[in-house]
């Protein structure tokens, strides 16, 4: 019986510390700075321009015309939030709003993203508002 003990103590310690080491909670972390926090998200129909053919050729969709889509997102300023602990002596907004329009959401999300130089974060929206 000790034998078999003795044969088991090194499997058991070996995945009790594979175990910490799969289960630890920084592996996927990400700095606030890094990352464009919306708080608040407005959809509307945005202006159709005109098309020329060749890029209503390249446009595969279901539909004979597309409606594009225009974004509002309000972003949190996290250096304006952090900045001072004694209140924000420069009175600027501790939010950005920025708007951009595409024909699909993810074109729209990706052409945000590069404006701003951040992926936006959709984990701390508290609204959500949607037009005509």
């Amino acid at each position: 019986m000790s034998m078999m003990k003795a044969r088991s103590l090194p499997i058991l310690v070996t995945l009790l510390l594979c175990s910490a080491i799969v289960s630890s909670g920084c592996w996927d972390r990400r700095e606030i700075e890094d990352l464009g926090i919306a708080i608040g998200m407005s959809v509307d129909q945005a202006i159709q321009k005109k098309r020329t053919s060749e890029e209503e050729k390249q446009i595969v969709h279901k539909h004979k015309t597309i409606m594009p889509i225009s974004v509002t997102y309000q972003i949190v300023n996290p250096k304006i939030i952090g900045g001072t602990s004694r209140g924000n002596p420069s009175n600027q907004k501790p939010y950005i709003n920025i708007t951009s329009s595409g024909d699909t959401a993810f074109q729209v999300a990706r052409e945000t993203a590069t404006r701003i130089g951040r992926p936006p974060f959709f984990m701390h929206l508290k609204i959500i508002i949607l037009g005509d």
